[in-house]
């Protein structure tokens, strides 16, 4: 795979499905299918974008408001993202606003912490990881480490997306890069899995 894909599917796939909201998810996520439109729109919630509004959906309202009988009596659940669009069965105009109410949103379980490398793979954060990971880079002192809280938005989200397929130092590539010109660096070494 290029970039760090490989190692990212290689991490989740390790993980328990205990940590995933439900083995499907986890399915999902390791198997998309273009087949999940609906559900792939629900994952954009998860990420805080500049103008990115909830999809809307909508059923056959029928002729008397609320049902349509002839939907009603062949058992039909369809639901549309787009407006207006005819009914598969009737034929008449889908306008009935209905809520989603499918799966949660995102893939893990709240309150469980994750460690997520420079390549992007994905491990649980433990002590025990912790300092393993503290081992493998040779940190002696962690009075040099330093917490960077990022805020993701589009462009940092096209930006990951992009370094996912060209890079296996994602992170350093995003969100450090521009800090490493502002203090004219002209190297740096950031470890990864």
């Amino acid at each position: 795979m290029v970039g760090c894909l490989g190692s990212t599917y290689g991490s989740l796939e390790k993980l328990d499905n205990d940590y995933f909201l439900s083995s499907k998810t986890k399915s999902r996520l390791l198997n998309p299918t273009s087949s999940k439109a609906a559900w792939i729109k629900s994952l954009w919630f998860s990420v805080d974008f500049d103008h990115v509004t909830p999809p809307k959906y909508y059923q056959c309202s029928g002729p008397g408001g609320l049902d349509c009988k002839p939907c009603y009596q062949r058992s039909s659940n369809y639901v549309t993202d787009v407006y207006e669009s005819p009914c598969p069965v009737c034929k008449r105009q889908m306008t009935m606003k209905v809520e989603y109410t499918g799966e949660e949103k995102g893939f893990v379980k709240d309150a469980i912490p994750y460690i997520i490398m420079d390549d992007l793979s994905v491990s649980l954060m433990s002590t025990a990881s912790t300092i393993t990971l503290l081992s493998k880079f040779s940190v002696r002192d962690v009075s040099c480490l330093e917490e960077r809280i990022v805020r993701l938005r589009r462009k940092e989200a096209l930006g990951l997306l992009k370094a996912s397929l060209q890079s296996k130092t994602v992170l350093t590539d995003v969100f450090l890069r521009k800090a490493m010109l502002s203090f004219g660096c002209k190297t740096f070494v950031f470890g990864s899995v």
